[in-house]
């Protein structure tokens, strides 16, 4: 497209001394965030691009409509077709845009459901998105109620062993590998996740075993033997999503948890504590030495209500 990339220690630079032009670009890996760049980048960019191999998660297609009501002109795809962009020479308009939900915490919430002792009321979601999820939930012996937009999750009496391996959309997500990887830990039987989005996905692991599960790690592969129960410990955040994966099992288990590094958390689910403190979760922050902390005091349980996130 015409700009010239350059990379240091830290940082990244971007030029384009004679502006983008359009480009057909054939992705290595369908990236979410790389095709979204690469959708912006080309609405002001000149002549046409097409981008091959595109994402296709909820997301992307919720970008796009943005762009075009802010007069972006972009066709998306149907199948193996690329999404291709005709670029504008005028500067896009503003636009007040509602963007759709966050798919990742929502079906992080019903993982949690998942495993509470109560069932849980997810609300403000489209059902349509979760379906990976609401699959092995199901396998696993969940009760799941779907309505129009919110899901009721409650929790299998005896919960079974289930294999999963993530994909680019519409497959099980990356994104909430980490997280289900804490419901195995506790179900009857062994389970097998095997990751075929990302390298060293597995970051979690280190934390659940620390709080008593049984997980043995092979490359892209982890195996997952049940346990009865996991307790409190000492874990870290690492990042956003083993921080969730985490935060999860802090709730459930015997005793208090203390995550280090709650700051990634946050980065990636809004809110979190006061969403959890209105199912009846007590969270304590704290400061460390140079980080954030989060404390989860699991002892506290779930109203007998149903509880609504």
């Amino acid at each position: 497209m015409g700009a010239n990339i350059k990379v240091t220690e830290g940082s990244v630079e971007g030029y384009a001394p004679s502006g983008l032009h359009g480009a057909t670009i054939h992705m290595q890996i369908p990236s979410v965030t790389g095709t979204m760049d690469l959708m912006m980048a080309a609405c002001l960019a000149s002549g046409v691009t097409y981008i091959y191999n595109s994402a296709r998660e909820p997301e992307v297609t919720d970008l796009a409509h943005c762009l075009i009501s802010m007069g972006a002109m972009i066709q998306e795809g149907v199948g193996p077709g690329p999404i291709t962009i005709f670029g504008c020479d005028k500067p896009l308009l503003p636009y007040r845009y509602k963007v759709m939900e966050d798919r990742i915490e929502a079906e992080a919430f019903l993982i949690l459901g998942a495993m509470a002792g109560n069932p849980l009321t997810v609300h403000g979601c489209t059902p349509k998105y979760q379906t990976a999820l609401i699959e092995k939930l199901r396998a696993v012996g969940a009760q799941i109620d779907i309505r129009k937009y919110s899901i009721i999750v409650r929790k299998a009496i005896c919960p079974v062993a289930v294999d999963i391996q993530t994909g680019p959309y519409p497959a099980y997500p990356s994104d909430l590998q980490p997280q289900f990887m804490t419901l195995l830990s506790v179900v009857r039987g062994t389970s097998r996740i095997t990751e075929a989005v990302f390298e060293n996905r597995f970051n979690q692991s280190g934390g659940l075993i620390a709080m008593g599960a049984d997980i043995c790690v092979d490359g892209e592969d982890a195996v997952i033997s049940g346990v009865r129960e996991l307790s409190g410990s000492m874990v870290a955040a690492t990042d956003l999503r083993v921080g969730a994966s985490l935060v999860i099992a802090a709730i459930v288990v015997k005793g208090i948890t203390v995550i280090s590094s709650a700051q990634h958390i946050d980065r990636g689910y809004y809110g979190l504590q006061r969403k959890l403190e209105k199912i009846g979760v007590t969270v304590t922050r704290s400061l460390g030495f140079d980080e954030g902390a989060g404390k989860v005091d699991s002892r506290v349980a779930v109203p007998a209500l149903c509880s609504r996130v």
